[in-house]
């Protein structure tokens, strides 16, 4: 008994040793080191290191919710609604910076839209509901000055030109020649200084080897901007198909606890380098708006607009009447418009916006009289 219960001791002792050391034998693999995201600061805020690269990205954009009114359709509409995405970019080569945007966008609602943002929400009539159409709005790459792709246009946006872009300090913007464009462009901004000029397709169907063409100069002191610019149209389907230009002057001037702008511009015929967003344009106009933070998250500014002489067009309201249309003949009709816009930013990245507009255009030898009164009232959430 005492050899079969010292057998049967010693073969439990041998099995808890085999069990504990194929107990320590199994062991646990050690996690793999993870490459968490780090923080890009090199080219502002919201970007960040692509793992595995030295290349920055950033995802941006809004979504906004319009009700708006135009006395032009006698209606309005509650439902219209804008969602945008810009993925942009960046790094550093040896060249200069390296840089790319994608934007991503939907307009839809009650009414349609165009790539204007001065367009008017309620002109064309299209699907109350369903989905939004979603498409690329604008597509570009760039490597130091260098500028190409579609985008803005150089009349009215030129890379690293600060204030001497855009119009007047609404969203809208007013009459300043808005439109986009397959370009290639460069930039030289010394920091006091600059230059910057463009090569543009031009609009509508291309029979021949003609490009449109931009140029800007100007500088920055102190707290004014000036600038001078031209615009060259080889063939605009708004005029007879012949070229046309455009130059246009502006200053841009804080003034305490706002900002002061004053634009002029000149063109010899329907060009896409004009002072207008409409189907036609003017031989001379002059803009001046002023914007100011209020207190208390609220932001307002007012603006004006002088018209004379619009040319005929072959569209829209702008048309001549009777047997004289010439699209590039002046109709000898003025006009003037005014804004007003108020912004609240309540919290961070959230804005409700209001912005009131009117034109009013005279009478000409062959045009009809007509005036317009428009607004809306957004609500936009940015990221």
């Amino acid at each position: 008994m005492k050899i079969k219960s010292l057998l049967l001791g010693s073969a439990a002792a041998m099995f808890a040793v085999s069990g504990a050391s194929a107990a320590d034998a199994i062991v646990a693999a050690e996690p793999e080191p993870v490459e968490y995201v780090r923080v890009c600061d090199a080219f502002g805020n919201g970007y960040f290191y692509i793992p595995g690269t030295e290349t920055c990205l950033r995802i941006s954009g809004y979504v906004w919710f319009q009700i708006g009114a135009d006395s032009d359709v006698d209606t309005w509409s509650s439902n219209t609604t804008r969602a945008r995405v810009n993925i942009d970019a960046r790094s550093d080569t040896e060249w200069g910076e390296l840089a790319s945007r994608v934007r991503v966008q939907a307009d839809w609602g009650s009414f349609g839209s165009t790539n204007d943002p001065s367009y008017n929400p309620f002109s064309q009539r299209v699907s109350n509901n369903g989905d939004g159409p979603a498409r690329i709005d604008q597509a570009w790459l760039r490597l130091g000055g260098l500028f190409m792709g579609y985008s803005e246009s150089y009349w009215a946006n030129a890379y690293n030109t600060g204030a001497s872009n855009w119009g007047s300090h609404t969203w809208g913007g007013m009459g300043y020649g808005y439109d986009q464009k397959h370009l290639m462009g460069y930039t030289y901004n010394s920091g006091t200084f600059f230059v910057a000029g463009s090569i543009e397709q031009p609009d509508g169907i291309r029979d021949s080897w003609n490009v449109d063409a931009t140029g800007k100069i100007g500088g920055t002191f102190g707290g004014a901007t000036v600038w001078l610019k031209v615009g060259y149209d080889a063939n605009n389907p708004l005029g007879d198909g012949d070229s046309g230009t455009g130059v246009g002057a502006g200053l841009a001037l804080d003034l305490g606890p706002g900002n002061f702008r004053l634009l002029g511009y000149y063109a010899d015929g329907n060009t896409d380098y004009q002072a207008s967003n409409g189907p036609s344009t003017p031989e001379w106009s002059a803009l001046a708006s002023y914007g100011m933070d209020l207190g208390s998250n609220l932001y307002g500014s007012i603006g004006g607009q002088w018209y004379s002489n619009f040319y005929c067009a072959d569209i829209g309201p702008a048309s001549c009447t009777g047997s004289n249309k010439g699209v590039n003949q002046g109709s000898g009709a003025d006009g003037w418009a005014a804004e007003a816009a108020l912004v609240w930013t309540p919290v961070t990245n959230f804005e409700i916006r209001a912005e009131l507009f009117y034109i009013d255009v005279d009478k000409g030898p062959n045009w009809n009289a007509y005036d317009s009164t428009s607004g809306f009232l957004r609500f936009q959430r940015s990221f």
